[in-house]
């Protein structure tokens, strides 16, 4: 007796033994054939976008969930202020009331930063509590 259970494979004896995600039929011409996963369609557009802000930036940016840790969920990465080996500055925008707790995770964001791009890529972090970066999340 085949399974109802859509995207499950089931054993002989009917139990669920592994998960395979569901994928519809590929129909030249359908819907689903043009179909893109959104990482995959938005890598572009971001490129076009963190190219004005240079390499450093692009790559904090884009690990930023790693980076920040707890405190991604609340802060955004802004701009990289200055060069590498030039005391260069990250400025991070921080939701509003959170500045004393971002500013105390300073020293852990500095070296993992500068873990995962390799080198020291940045010296000091500015706040910017302006709140313009959050301003449309409601």
């Amino acid at each position: 007796m085949p399974s109802m259970l859509v995207g499950m494979a089931t054993d002989s004896k009917n139990t669920v033994s592994t998960w395979r995600p569901f994928h519809p039929p590929h129909r030249p011409g359908s819907r689903f054939s043009k179909a893109v996963p959104l990482g995959v369609a938005a890598d572009p557009a971001l490129a076009r976008c963190l190219k004005q802000q240079g390499p450093t930036f692009t790559r904090i940016a884009k690990d930023w969930q790693y980076i920040a840790g707890e405190a991604a969920d609340w802060t955004l990465p802004l701009a990289v202020k200055g060069k590498a080996g030039r005391d260069p500055v990250l400025v991070i925008a921080a939701a509003q009331g959170r500045a004393l707790i971002l500013q105390m995770l300073i020293p852990d964001i500095i070296a993992r930063t500068n873990t995962r791009l390799g080198y020291n890529a940045v010296a000091r972090i500015s706040i910017d509590q302006s709140g313009q970066a959050f301003a449309n999340t409601d």
